[in-house]
C-alpha cells in the first residue's frame, strides 16, 4: 500500500517531499495549501521532479513511470490510468457517443470539448 510518504515499486523508490511554490489562478477543492495567493505544491516525485498537491495526484501520475494501467476496458482490452480515461474510450470507441457543435456541425469526444469550443466560435 502506498502511504503518505512513499511509493515502493519494483522499479524506484517515490517519496512525497515539499516542492515548489506555483502561483495559484484559483484556490483548488479542498486540496493543497494557498498561501498569499501562492498555491503550495505538497508532492514531489522522486523520478521526474513533477509536484502535486495531494498524494492522490502523485500516485496517479506514478502509472507513468510504472507503466501500471489499472483501468481496462471489458470490450477490448486496453488500459486506461484512470476511470474517465476509460469511459471516454468505451463512448467514443465502442458506444460512438460523439457531441456536435450547433454552429459549425464540428464533432467532439467529449462534452468539455465541444462546450470549450463553443464558447469560443461566434454565434
Amino acid at each position: 500500500m502506498i502511504t503518505n510518504h512513499e511509493f515502493k515499486s519494483d522499479i524506484f523508490l517515490l517519496q512525497a517531499k515539499p516542492a515548489g511554490v506555483k502561483r495559484a489562478r484559483k484556490a483548488p477543492r479542498n486540496t493543497g495549501t494557498v498561501q498569499g495567493g501562492f498555491l503550495v505544491q505538497k508532492y514531489e516525485c522522486a523520478q521526474c521532479g513533477k509536484s502535486y498537491i495531494n498524494m492522490k495526484s502523485l500516485k496517479r501520475h506514478v502509472q507513468v513511470h510504472t507503466g501500471e494501467f489499472p483501468f481496462n476496458c471489458d470490450q477490448c482490452n486496453k488500459g486506461f490510468h484512470t476511470q474517465k480515461q476509460l469511459k471516454h474510450h468505451t463512448d467514443k470507441q465502442h458506444y460512438g457517443i460523439q457531441y456536435k457543435c450547433t454552429v459549425c456541425d464540428k464533432v467532439f469526444a467529449s462534452m468539455q470539448s465541444r462546450e470549450h469550443h463553443m464558447s469560443r466560435t461566434p454565434q
